[in-house]
């Protein structure tokens, strides 16, 4: 019985060392979807240039942990849930690129999710394509503001952040993230921009950010339109898991709402709206491993380490 408690408490207090550590702060965001915005505007670019569109989305994977299922949903089960620590590359035909979120570090594996998974493993090939890859971005963009997406950025030099990174203002203004993944000094001078009414912003060829709050008040989704016709909606951490989105399975209240303070009227209304989605759009979230790699097995996305 005391190995019990013991397992339990040391479990409880990993989730909290991973919330605080990490910043998960208080959302408290008091945003209420429009209609429109629950049903996910996609614009529509019938006349764009095929030529000129992405040609694929590549997954690299930059650590790699497990967590027990009940932590990923709360219909997750005892079994341990591979989890990845990503960034995704949209790949344009004259050989730029957009980045999703940033590479973690090793700095940042040592001292955050080993605090987690003490088996937590970091791939430097991860970290060093990401580095590699900064100088023919067109933008770094982010899908939120949690430090696991954004603390890559501290392994860039300062030119290449104020050139490359862009935020919406909510992420640029969140409390979710400290100065010790993003300096003060680079936070001021990287670019904004704003969503339009609909919560859409077009950035790039065949790209488009959607505003989708809930997991943080920055979240956003990126929709990509390839040049076979195929879309891909990168979806962040509004769910961890696809499988929990196909039964719109929230995180447990213990993580979802007391510790990551998610809204969890948004979170579900973000699950319906994705559910309702036609069937060519595909769905990506950001971290989980089994789903991503059966992704790559069927050629719907890329191992950009390959």
């Amino acid at each position: 019985m005391k190995k019990v408690i013991s397992i339990t408490f040391s479990i409880i207090i990993g989730l909290v060392s991973f919330t605080a550590i990490i910043g998960f702060l208080s959302l408290r965001a008091n945003l209420v979807f429009s209609d429109k915005q629950s049903r996910i505007m996609f614009p529509e670019n019938n006349n764009e240039d095929v030529s000129v569109l992405p040609t694929s989305v590549s997954m690299i994977n930059t650590a790699t942990s497990n967590f027990p299922g009940w932590i990923v949903s709360n219909k997750g089960g005892l079994d341990k849930v591979v989890m990845y620590y990503t960034f995704f590359e949209i790949n344009y035909p004259d050989n730029t690129s957009i980045l999703v979120d940033t590479a973690v570090t090793e700095e940042f594996v040592d001292k955050i999710l080993s605090t987690i998974d003490d088996e937590v493993q970091f791939h430097k090939e991860g970290q060093q394509k990401f580095l590699e890859d900064a100088g023919r971005a067109r933008y770094i963009i982010f899908t939120h503001e949690h430090n696991d997406h954004l603390a890559g950025l501290k392994s860039l030099d300062e030119s290449t952040v104020i050139n490359k990174a862009l935020m919406s203002e909510e992420q640029l203004d969140s409390q979710e993230y400290p100065s010790e993944w993003i300096p003060d000094g680079w936070k001021n001078k990287i670019k904004t921009f704003h969503f339009d009414q609909n919560g859409t912003y077009s950035l790039s060829p065949g790209v488009t950010l959607i505003r989708t709050p809930g997991h943080t008040r920055g979240s956003l989704s990126v929709l990509v339109k390839l040049q076979n016709n195929q879309t891909i909606f990168l979806i962040g951490d509004t769910t961890w898991s696809y499988d929990a989105l196909k039964k719109n399975a929230l995180k447990p209240l213990l993580v979802s709402k007391l510790m990551i303070q998610e809204n969890r009227t948004q979170i579900m209304e973000l699950m319906n709206a994705f559910n309702n989605l036609t069937e060519d759009v595909l769905l990506v979230p950001s971290h989980d491993g089994k789903y991503l790699n059966d992704l790559i097995f069927g050629g719907r996305i890329i191992n950009g380490l390959k």
